[in-house]
């Protein structure tokens, strides 16, 4: 596949709406997909060829549950039809933020689940390019490292991975939760002639690109009130682009992102502990429990619990979990216990 510098622009000026519907067609015929992703990884993909009109970049995130959900066909499809796209399935930070800053990519990043969680170093960098304003880093360099230099960072970001991104990184994402496949569902194989085979659709995507003008793209349209204030900064330039093409797309895109957004939590782990202990302790209806009782609670009360990171939630995971909040046990004669009342403001703001 050329890269960008290569791609000669499609002759004619293109309809942008009947290109996105082409988009989406392609989408589906090589990817099983939830409900409304195609239409969701269609305008994102178009949001790749027009990011200088941008403030913020929500990461595309490809989650599945395990192997052989289709992840990496999906992340090959959108691969072969993005603005600039550098893929890899592992990097440095170093990597990253010096690629950013010289190649201005679309950055796709598979198998995230094997190192992503393990480089603090790295999320903070993907969390900063999420938003134009202020997306560098600083590090030292020249021939003594007494010099301090600025990497950009802002770029569009896809990420495909098994499990769950890191809540920060989740927060600032478009999540697709990819799902295997039953046998009667049929799709087309996809390989590197298919993606070749599109060269034609990625001139069109340029022209259309170069065509673009920016001052007919709105910077505040009108945002569905079910997405929450993240949401729709994530999302806002997706919406400006469908408004600017027309046809069924300015609704198509609100209804994509409503019906996407209602079946993901945006809470971590700490807000889902407390929604759950409030229900702990509806059910014992006491003013204080046991630490050891609530953990075990916990653990009937949800899976989650009973499996988190591997293994049962412990009475210093959930104490570490609640410290944020400000929560913590207390001590009596009988050991440590949780009184309810320590959690009532929690629970007004974040459950």
């Amino acid at each position: 596949m050329k890269n960008d510098n290569e791609i000669e622009a499609w002759p004619e000026p293109v309809n942008g709406s009947m290109l996105l519907d082409e988009l989406k067609r392609i989408v589906e015929r090589y990817c099983i997909l939830p409900e409304c992703a195609s239409e969701i990884i269609s305008l994102w993909v178009f949001h790749t060829w027009a990011i200088e009109s941008a403030d913020h970049s929500p990461i595309l995130a490809l989650v599945s549950p395990e192997k052989r959900c289709g992840k990496t066909t999906t992340f090959n499809v959108i691969n072969a039809m993005v603005r600039n796209p550098v893929s890899a399935a592992n990097a440095s930070p170093a990597a990253v933020y010096r690629v950013i800053e010289q190649r201005q990519p679309t950055l796709m990043i598979d198998e995230a689940d094997t190192f992503l969680e393990a480089s603090e170093e790295l999320r903070g960098i993907l969390n900063a390019g999420n938003s134009r304003q202020g997306a560098f880093v600083m590090r030292c360099g020249g021939p003594r490292f007494d010099q301090v230099e600025h990497f950009k960072v802002w770029c569009p970001k896809c990420i495909a991975m098994i499990g769950r991104l890191p809540d920060t990184l989740e927060d600032r994402s478009i999540s697709i939760q990819l799902r295997r496949k039953t046998k009667e569902e049929g799709i087309e194989r996809f390989n590197s002639r298919t993606g070749d085979a599109l060269e034609p659709f990625r001139q069109k995507l340029a022209r259309w690109s170069q065509d673009l003008d920016p001052d007919l793209l709105n910077d505040d349209p009108e945002m569905p009130d079910e997405l929450n204030d993240r949401a729709q900064d994530n999302c806002r330039h997706l919406v400006s682009i469908a408004d600017y093409i027309g046809n069924h797309w300015p609704q198509t895109v609100r209804t994509a992102l409503v019906e996407l957004h209602a079946t993901r939590s945006d809470d971590g782990p700490g807000v889902m502990l407390l929604r759950d202990i409030k229900d702990v302790f509806a059910d014992v209806a006491a003013a204080q429990i046991p630490s050891s009782m609530l953990v075990g609670k916990l653990w009937e009360h949800s899976p989650e619990w009973s499996e988190y990171k591997g293994r049962h939630i412990t009475a210093k995971g959930v104490s570490s979990l609640l410290k944020p909040f400000g929560i913590k046990a207390h001590r009596n004669r009988t050991g440590s216990i949780y009184l309810k009342s320590d959690f009532e403001d929690a629970w007004k703001r974040y459950v």
